[in-house]
């Protein structure tokens, strides 16, 4: 068996030496017919400038792909903000969650594209007055965030076994 191995492998080797592929074999006949033809410095010429172009393009998908991150594009454009990163919103949310006291007033902090979503989800009725104050005091003057809009507005579901149908959530301006 392991002779039979041997014998195959060889035979690949010794077939590799000595033909070419058919990608080979059509290159050659590109070159051979390219060689006898009467206007070849003209077809050089525009290989080169095709070459060139592909090389260019093939440079700015490679700068897309490994020069800039994802993140920096949707920046530059101006999809997203980069001033605030993950490490901003933990900010807000510890920020938050330090004024409520967590647990179920936990406040949960998300980036939405053009602003920032925050979502009191787990809470069971509305802040107290002061409370709530001291949450938009903390991020309008202390985190310096515009609030788009704000709803300290509490509605329970009908089935107490689902979310609730309304929660206290903030939209800030990015």
């Amino acid at each position: 068996m392991e002779d039979k191995i041997r014998i195959a492998i060889r035979e690949q080797i010794k077939n590799l030496h000595e033909g070419m592929s058919d990608e080979e074999w059509a290159d050659a006949k590109e070159a051979e017919r390219l060689k006898n033809h009467p206007e070849k410095d003209k077809i050089n010429k525009i290989k080169q400038m095709m070459d060139k172009e592909k090389d260019e393009e093939q440079e700015e998908w490679d700068k897309g792909w490994y020069g800039e991150n994802l993140k920096e594009l949707a920046s530059e454009l101006g999809y997203i903000d980069e001033e605030v990163d993950e490490q901003g919103l933990d900010q807000i949310e510890r920020g938050i969650n330090h004024i409520t006291d967590g647990g179920r007033q936990s406040a949960r902090v998300s980036d939405e594209g053009d602003k920032i979503k925050i979502k009191f989800s787990y809470a069971r009725g509305e802040f107290d007055g002061e409370t709530w104050e001291a949450i938009l005091e903390y991020l309008s003057d202390n985190m310096g965030y515009k609030i788009l809009d704000q709803s300290n507005y509490y509605e329970a579901n009908y089935d107490r076994e689902e979310p609730a149908e309304a929660v206290p959530t903030i939209y800030l301006q990015k």
